[in-house]
């Protein structure tokens, strides 16, 4: 029966999801497992410029895979024929390759795309992606999942209660103190099993004003662009640039810790990836020349002015 009455729960507004017609799951790991599961998947094909993390699920399905490389437009070095029960998994890196993502897909009939660093990308029809909403929102779980088949069996809903302290505690105090909470709920998500979203942060994710947050990242995007254009080693089409992660500037100067020391903090993509790769691979130089600058939409363009300014004063 409905409860009625007792104390008050967070106030959250009734709104909708950004992909109510996806399958709702714990998180992005959680979408790959289910897809191991659902297409009897034997082998995977996956990029050396990745994290640990996106391992993990192959190795808890005893999947076997491959690296490959990938060029400096972030397209797969790739010549095999893939088999039947075999499938190519491609990062959709920093949400601004939809463009080698539409190519892939006209490619390879067996592909994965993991947008979990673009969840504004919509999905390509017929063709398997996966989301992770906590790398562009405040929510402390979940993953969405686009594909054709369905797992034959019950699927237990996840609970997301215990998993906010590091949400809780940077509302109310800073990023700096909450970073080791952040850090534990990471972790806590590695081999969990496969689970429905949990209805607090399906309630989260109802809340939030997804075409502000569009409006806000493709505008600090641009910002950011026009005054790095000619010094970045990245080149973009504008067209098929959709509200991305980050803005991936990359150039030869090493100005990483001296912006976190200004309190611009700028995450690492992935120290992991040296270990497997040689140093004349492109992977292995974005994980030491990388910049994913912040453009989300907790800043403004002024704040764009000022990771300008630290970074022109540092180059």
């Amino acid at each position: 029966m409905k409860e009625i009455g007792g104390f008050f729960e967070l106030e959250l507004r009734d709104g909708k999801e950004y992909y109510n017609d996806l399958i709702s799951l714990s998180s992005g790991r959680n979408a790959l497992l289910y897809l191991f599961q659902a297409k009897e998947i034997s082998k995977v094909y996956i990029p050396y410029y990745c994290c640990n993390a996106f391992i993990e699920p192959i190795e808890q399905m005893n999947i076997n895979y491959e690296f490959y490389n990938i060029d400096s437009n972030f397209y797969p070095i790739f010549n095999k024929n893939i088999k039947k029960n075999e499938y190519l998994i491609y990062i959709n890196y920093f949400g601004i390759n939809q463009n080698n993502c539409k190519k892939l897909r006209i490619e390879y009939d067996n592909l994965i795309i993991d947008n979990t660093q673009a969840f504004f990308s919509e999905p390509l029809s017929n063709v398997d992606s996966f989301y992770s909403p906590r790398k562009f929102f405040g929510v402390p779980d979940g993953g969405y999942l686009n594909t054709n088949i369905k797992l034959n069996k019950d699927i237990p809903r996840s609970y997301s209660y215990n998993k906010c302290k590091h949400l809780l505690k940077r509302a109310d105090i800073n990023a700096n103190t909450s970073y080791n909470l952040f850090k534990e709920n990471e972790k806590s998500l590695n081999k969990e099993p496969i689970k429905q979203m949990s209805k607090l942060t399906e309630k989260l994710l109802c809340n939030i004003n997804y075409q502000e947050i569009k409006q806000k990242r493709q505008e600090n995007f641009k910002k950011l662009h026009s005054n790095f254009e000619n010094i970045n080693e990245l080149e973009f089409d504008r067209k098929n640039i959709n509200s991305p992660m980050a803005y991936p500037l990359l150039i030869k100067k090493i100005i990483k810790n001296k912006l976190i020391k200004k309190k611009i903090y700028i995450p690492t993509y992935w120290e992991e990836v040296l270990s497997r790769t040689k140093k004349s691979d492109f992977g292995n130089y974005l994980t030491n020349q990388l910049i994913p600058l912040p453009i989300d939409q907790r800043y403004n363009i002024d704040d764009m002015k000022r990771i300008i300014n630290e970074v022109s004063k540092l180059i």
